[in-house]
């Protein structure tokens, strides 16, 4: 059970909005037994809601005894765009076993804020070298992709010189929608058209680089060898 639940009973009642309530009453019904099978499907039911005390809650998750409550408050935090628990997730990740490291690599996909403080933990993520944190490194690299911001290309560029072919995919894809001035990614969105719509005003959209997108399954190294060589010429010797 997570000792620090019963923080969100105000005189033996659960404080907060009927969301918040239900929240609290659903955690008190999990242990270290159960919570593996339901972790994500709970999260999922309050995927898109928000509240101070929601936050709370998750906080006091992230931070209790157990790893697999632990992770459960990560990934709701990770769902939020809650920049910390990123940092977080770098100094914890040894506590996960393998499942629930690729559970925790599957929601940091969803992972969706732009602040400069989150993308650079993103990029410490996604250095892991450790095999064990393949998931991690995996769902951050998607999670950069998505994201595709100014900030992130450092990254990104990084990705392409990476040995892991997942990697290096998600790096040029992440170079590709810069370009192109699609948007930030929703999860909820999937491939839609709103994701792959380019946003009006986008700097480098008239250049060749919206003829570059990589192929699935496809070994990539034309695409590959033009994204190292875009980078270099915008950013690290633009004319």
């Amino acid at each position: 059970m997570l000792p620090s639940r019963d923080a969100t009973l105000v005189g033996g009642q659960v404080s907060g909005s009927c969301e918040d309530q239900v929240f609290a009453r659903t955690l008190a019904a999990l242990d270290d037994g159960n919570i593996p099978w339901y972790r994500l499907r709970v999260l999922e039911w309050f995927h898109g809601f928000d509240s101070t005390a929601y936050r709370e809650q998750l906080g006091a998750l992230s931070h209790a005894a157990s790893p697999e409550f632990r992770a459960m408050g990560l990934e709701g935090r990770f769902a939020l765009g809650d920049g910390a628990a990123l940092q977080q997730l770098e100094g914890d990740a040894a506590r996960f076993g393998t499942s629930t490291l690729a559970e925790l690599g599957l929601v940091l996909e969803t992972y969706r804020n732009p602040d400069p403080t989150g993308i650079a933990a993103l990029g410490r993520i996604v250095g892991l070298s450790d095999a064990k944190y393949t998931p991690l490194v995996h769902g951050a690299a998607y999670s950069l992709h998505a994201l595709h911001t100014l900030d992130s290309l450092p990254i990104l560029y990084r990705l392409l010189d990476s040995s892991d072919p997942t990697v290096r995919l998600e790096g040029m894809f992440g170079f590709a929608a810069f370009v192109a001035n699609f948007p930030i990614q929703r999860p909820e969105d999937g491939p839609s058209n709103r994701n792959l719509t380019s946003l009006p005003g986008g700097k480098y959209t008239t250049g060749d680089g919206e003829s570059h997108f990589p192929s699935i399954g496809s070994d990539n190294q034309d695409t590959l060898a033009f994204w190292k060589t875009w980078y270099q010429a915008n950013f690290e010797n633009p004319h």
